[in-house]
């Protein structure tokens, strides 16, 4: 999915783009020609609008917003580096790579509620093409209330029991899990299809 954000940097349409789609986001504001900081006009900034996902509202008011929106803040926090990124403002909060921790966000004026606010480094991080790759996803990839470690539990349950069962039934034991297991694999499959990267 392409986001069109006006004349920014190639490596930050890239990134932004790839962030996008694996966190289904279709709305995002790029370059502009006015703003009273420098990060928009210059191309190094873009918005991900997070209130889009749900019935409209905002981090205070829509559940999904603002679990897309901590799910998106959380991912580039911990690839900060690897995505090349200088700083985020998210939910009444900022975070930058000095400092590496959330603080306060001091304006009054725009609280960034609806919106990730994320500009980059004047040069590409070392991720460009391959972000769906990177490991410190979390439980959330762009699917809010997608829990990776219930999916991988449950399979696992299943696995084990079927496996203690096996044990105790020999070979009839094997043939109920030759027959069983395609549809075991079907329900992994089927569990982890829609999750991006998977």
């Amino acid at each position: 999915m392409a986001i069109n954000l006006g004349p920014v940097k190639p490596y930050v349409k890239t990134v932004a783009d790839q962030l996008a789609a694996l966190f289904h986001i279709t709305n995002a504001g790029g370059w502009r020609a006015n703003d009273q900081f420098p990060d928009h006009p210059s191309g190094h900034a873009v918005d991900f609008m997070v209130d889009n996902l749900g019935k409209g509202g905002d981090a205070r008011t829509n559940p999904v917003a603002k679990s897309t929106g901590d799910a998106l803040a959380d991912y580039i926090t911990q690839n900060a580096k690897a995505l090349g990124v200088k700083y985020i403002i998210w939910n009444g909060r900022s975070w930058n790579t000095q400092r590496g921790t959330w603080e306060k966000y001091s304006s009054t004026s725009n609280m960034h509620y609806d919106h990730v606010h994320v500009t980059w480094n004047g040069t590409p991080g070392s991720a460009i093409g391959s972000i769906p790759q990177l490991q410190n996803v979390g439980n959330n990839i762009g699917l809010p209330g997608v829990d990776l470690t219930k999916v991988f539990d449950k399979v696992n349950s299943t696995a084990i029991t079927m496996s203690v069962a096996l044990l105790g039934l020999g070979l009839v034991g094997a043939g109920i899990w030759l027959a069983v297991s395609p549809k075991v694999a079907k329900a992994v499959n089927s569990a982890t299809k829609t999750i991006p990267g998977l």
